[in-house]
């Protein structure tokens, strides 16, 4: 019987990298591309681990960073467990692609928001140290006119907003899921949201090259910026501040 003696393996990805996330105590990054996940040290710069995974359109670490989750382009969600290399069933979450995964602020659950229209929540159901015990539970959704691009707790839980193909931000009461908000002012879709550290201040990304600030008390535009010579698709705050980047 031959055996194996030695390997040689290429650390990095084979096609571009789609999708980064870091873990909460900045210990681990997540990068995924068209083939695979590898999380990687980032003292180190080394991967830790490689999860084969195909058409990654979105990722997060989860359940103290035990765990990644990600957002598939046939509408799966993946669980992987990073310490044993374990998956645990993929769940058919949607019937079109994920395009966006964002964690409540209490860690006990999450929001996709999908091309299928639709943004379904999610609840943790155990902590098992088994990626096969591992479980997730969808507790409800919320139908929208149009293609959901990305979806974003705010930091209070109050507000739920998403990002739509039809150009517009639109902002739900996360309890009721009532309409709160309907921020309109992008020529081209958005591709990006994010809400500051106290729930006051919303901003958008676009493809239209523009990043507009809002105030969430009356869904005004604050201030509109020419922020790049290419169509943006990513934007955070700096924690505890209104700086972003």
């Amino acid at each position: 019987e031959p055996e194996r003696v030695a390997s040689v393996d290429l650390p990095g990805h084979r096609s571009e990298i789609k999708v980064s996330a870091i873990s909460t105590d900045s210990k681990l990054v997540l990068s995924a591309s068209n083939e695979s996940v590898k999380i990687w040290n980032s003292d180190s710069g080394v991967c830790i681990r490689t999860f084969e995974c195909e058409n990654t359109l979105c990722a997060q670490f989860i359940q103290n960073n035990e765990y990644c989750l990600v957002g598939t382009k046939e509408g799966a969600l993946r669980i992987f467990e990073i310490s044993t290399g374990g998956e645990a069933e993929p769940i058919s979450a949607h019937s079109g692609p994920i395009w966006s995964i964002s964690l409540r602020p209490d860690r006990k659950g999450f929001a996709t928001g999908s091309a299928d229209k639709s943004i379904k929540f999610w609840e943790f159901k155990n902590s098992s140290t088994r990626a096969e015990g591992f479980k997730i539970k969808n507790i409800r959704s919320l139908q929208v006119a149009d293609d959901v691009l990305c979806v974003r707790y705010s930091p209070d839980t109050r507000f739920i907003a998403v990002s739509l193909l039809d150009l517009t931000v639109k902002v739900f009461f996360e309890d009721t899921l009532k309409f709160y908000l309907n921020l309109f002012g992008h020529k081209l879709p958005v591709m990006a949201i994010d809400i500051s550290f106290d729930s006051k201040i919303l901003i958008s990304a676009s493809a239209d090259k523009n990043i507009k600030v809002w105030g969430l008390d009356f869904g005004d535009c604050r201030k509109s910026l020419f922020a790049n010579q290419d169509a943006i698709t990513g934007v955070s705050f700096l924690p505890g501040t209104y700086q972003f980047i």
